[in-house]
């Protein structure tokens, strides 16, 4: 009883789709995803059979990642759909008719033994066609697809991607048995303009005829959105009896409620520090103004302005974040060009020195060549841990049979980060005030502590006389 639709409104479009993880009669699990992030805005939403529902949407979300690496740009919304549909088709097809004579031969002679000889040439190849779609080598992707994704330049858009690979571009789409009911609903509710308010609603609306109305209904739901900032979760939508402590959890660690209360507790904790530090600074500086920049006001500076730093960027976090699309869309057709700019800049002026150098030997040219020619082996060094980092989590998603994902990714083992040992932590938002608090707030304070003493008051000689 699998369901999941979806609907594009302005600026955004909405994919939602059930939890459960059935086989016959059996619920094996309530809380699969079945919403997939193919990259930074696209999310497909995918029902049908269990295994081929799983095959196919990792083996799409793999090569829509591989054609983005190899190319430097990603699909748009309309190619992937079309990929989409592609693959679907093919699967559709292939090995129809690539069967053995033998088997041919056998529905041929069996038709001869039955049927008069221009009978058996009309309704032949019917029957061979039946008999080769019956058997095991006929095995279509038991999948539907609904695809949403945005464009900066033609905005959300949404498509409707059945089993035997109709394609369509739609405002709004449904599979599963519940489909008739969110087709209803969307029907009499929808209109294009809609807010994401308006269509959480809605979403609301059809979960709720969808539970009431059918039977055998799937419980548990969940709501995905794209649009310019990116393809992101939005929540859940579960019933009593699944909300245990482990739902409970899940559900306050993306409350978006929670993280700006998170993060205003955090600008909160470290603009109490970066204040107190200051003030501990400015003591400092009265009770001893001669004796210049200590390692206690040092420490005390250097704390004050990475806590205040903090501060500012947590205070101003949402405008922050909206320079995100905008640094994502900057074109990267000139890195090529600056590629070769920057190699024969490094080595012109290296071979610049050594000229100097044999004409006039000079100490000081001499340690300027060697520093420069660090700053290049250091800068040569971060670029093969970038890409190498990224060549290792691009061969991880390989599948295991592949030749050699093995041996390179030993080869890589030691210049490569698992991207996953960090995910958690940066989208928790528990774990993430966690983080910075035992990191970086409790570590100021602690230095803050140890250096709490002021130094002694210089004592005049008047005084100390008196």
């Amino acid at each position: 009883m699998e369901c999941v639709f979806g609907m594009v409104g302005k600026g955004f479009a909405l994919v939602v789709a059930d939890t459960s993880a059935v086989n016959s009669i059996l619920v094996h699990k309530s809380n699969e995803d079945k919403i997939m992030v193919l990259d930074q805005h696209k999310l497909m939403g995918a029902s049908g059979e269990a295994g081929d529902r799983a095959q196919f949407t990792e083996y799409i979300q793999k090569n829509v990642s591989l054609y983005q690496f190899r190319n430097g740009i990603p699909l748009t919304t309309n190619a992937a759909a079309n990929f989409m549909r592609n693959e679907l088709a093919t699967a559709l097809r292939k090995k129809s008719y690539s069967h053995s004579a033998k088997k041919r031969d056998k529905v041929a002679g069996y038709l001869n033994g039955l049927l008069l000889p221009k009978v058996a040439i009309k309704y032949g190849d019917v029957m061979i066609r039946r008999y080769c779609m019956e058997s095991s080598d006929y095995n279509p992707y038991q999948v539907n697809i609904v695809l949403a994704g945005y464009e900066k330049e033609t905005g959300p858009s949404l498509y409707f991607i059945d089993y035997i690979a109709t394609l369509h571009k739609v405002d709004k789409a449904a599979f599963g048995y519940g489909s008739y009911f969110a087709l209803s609903m969307m029907d009499r509710h929808y209109h294009p303009d809609m807010t994401v308010d308006e269509a959480i609603k809605l979403a609301d609306q059809c979960i709720e005829e969808i539970r009431s109305r059918l039977v055998v209904a799937p419980q548990n739901f969940i709501i995905k959105i794209v649009d310019q900032d990116g393809a992101r979760e939005h929540s859940w939508r579960r019933t009593t009896k699944d909300k245990d402590s482990y739902y409970l959890w899940d559900e306050l660690i993306h409350s978006p409620v929670l993280q700006d209360r998170m993060f205003h507790v955090l600008a909160t904790l470290y603009g109490f520090v970066a204040v107190v530090a200051l003030v501990q600074l400015i003591r400092i500086q009265l009770r001893v103004p001669e004796h210049g920049w200590t390692t206690q006001k040092v420490f005390h500076l250097s704390i004050f302005l990475a806590n205040a730093a903090r501060c500012v960027i947590y205070i101003f976090r949402h405008d922050i974040q909206d320079l995100t699309p905008e640094a994502r869309s900057i074109p990267t057709d000139s890195l090529r060009k600056a590629f070769y700019a920057i190699n024969i800049a490094a080595y012109t002026i290296q071979i610049a020195l050594w000229l100097i150098m044999w004409w006039k030997p000079i100490h000081m040219l001499a340690i300027i060549s060697k520093v420069f020619l660090a700053g290049v082996y250091l800068l040569v060094a971060l670029g093969f841990l970038n890409y190498g980092g990224r060549l290792f989590l691009m061969l991880k998603r390989f599948p295991t049979e592949s030749r050699g994902r093995s041996k390179k990714l030993h080869e890589m083992f030691f210049n490569a980060f698992n991207k996953a040992s960090n995910q958690d932590v940066s989208e928790n938002q528990v774990l993430n005030f966690i983080y910075y608090f035992l990191v970086e707030i409790l570590l100021s304070c602690v230095v803050l502590f140890t250096l709490r003493q002021l130094p002694p008051k210089r004592v005049t000689k008047q005084q100390h006389f008196e």
